[in-house]
């Protein structure tokens, strides 16, 4: 039914992805031709990086023996770490010059800043020379909950946003080349159906000029309930494949799908709601498929991807 050659597979948050009892379950899991393709954070939210050389060197050699694609996750300006120690990196109040926080008392790194562009490259640099395949830079973007006219955004290059993020990947995309490693923005789902998400910044032409692949988050949850509702029952699969094939068609890439696997605003959370993603994910044009979810709960994912291979006979 779909391509042989189709990647599907999970994100590993950094602590499950460091225990090897539940890890040696992922490796199964490969061998059992159920996934073949895993993502793992490198730095998080929290500001942190969470592998040395080693331990991220041992990951990309046990995934070339199990024959599973590995990508690193990169959280680039959303940053509970750096502004702690570097307020000037950060994005500020404008009423009382402390650190500007979001809705969720999170602190940001000023995506206007070229110094916060050559550390999260840098960390990407790390990371391509440690064999690994494919770098998912997330939270490319601008904040878009809170109080946003109260921060104070230097930008002294005087840039839009979204050529701030253009010309952060531009600098990131020549960097790496040397690399041969694969690079891949992570976008919100909303950036498929609107020309611009004006608050972020996120355009898929403008992004996709220095970029190898787009990943799309187009979790049914994050849309109005209204959204699509003509499609009815099959809802989510109308949301992975309209939103697929229409950034495949705006950034001319191929493109990657993250897909719900948590049960936030799915009331018929299960495998068949995860598996209704993914059939509308493919049908779009997806070229890799990955499960999300936080904790690294993935009973129903394990299920709807076992089904998966039934249908398609690998």
């Amino acid at each position: 039914m779909f391509e042989k050659f189709l990647l599907m597979g999970l994100y590993l948050n950094p602590f499950i992805s460091k225990n090897k009892n539940y890890m040696e379950k992922i490796y199964s899991l490969a061998d059992s031709g159920i996934i073949n393709l895993i993502v793992v954070d490198l730095k998080t939210e929290h500001g942190k990086i969470w592998f040395n050389e080693e331990e991220l060197r041992e990951i990309s050699k046990k995934c070339e023996e199990k024959n599973i694609y590995f990508i690193v996750r990169i959280v680039c300006f959303l940053d509970n770490g750096l502004p702690l120690k570097n307020s000037e990196r950060a994005i500020l109040s404008k009423k009382n010059k402390n650190l500007w926080k979001d809705i969720h008392g999170n602190t940001w790194l000023n995506p206007f800043d070229t110094l916060n562009w050559n550390y999260n490259i840098e960390i990407a640099e790390f990371a391509a020379r440690c064999n690994v395949k494919e770098i998912h830079f997330d939270y490319i973007r601008f904040p878009s909950d809170g109080d946003l006219e109260d921060m104070e955004l230097k930008n002294p290059l005087n840039l839009e946003k979204e050529e701030a993020l253009k010309e952060f990947l531009r600098k990131a995309f020549l960097k790496l080349k040397k690399y041969n490693v694969i690079i891949t923005p992570c976008l919100f789902g909303f950036s498929s159906f609107w020309d611009s998400i004006k608050r972020e910044g996120q355009k898929i032409e403008e992004i996709s000029k220095y970029s190898d692949r787009i990943a799309i988050m187009l979790y049914p949850s994050h849309f109005g309930k209204n959204f699509l509702k003509e499609a009815d029952k099959i809802r989510e699969m109308a949301i992975y494949f309209e939103g697929v094939s229409i950034a495949k068609r705006r950034s001319k890439l191929k493109i990657e799908a993250y897909v719900q696997g948590f049960n936030y605003r799915a009331k018929n959370f299960g495998n068949e709601y995860i598996m209704d993603q993914i059939i509308g994910a493919i049908l779009g044009g997806a070229e890799k498929i990955i499960i999300w979810n936080a904790a690294g709960e993935y009973k129903y994912a394990i299920e709807a991807l076992k089904e998966i291979k039934k249908l398609n006979s690998f």
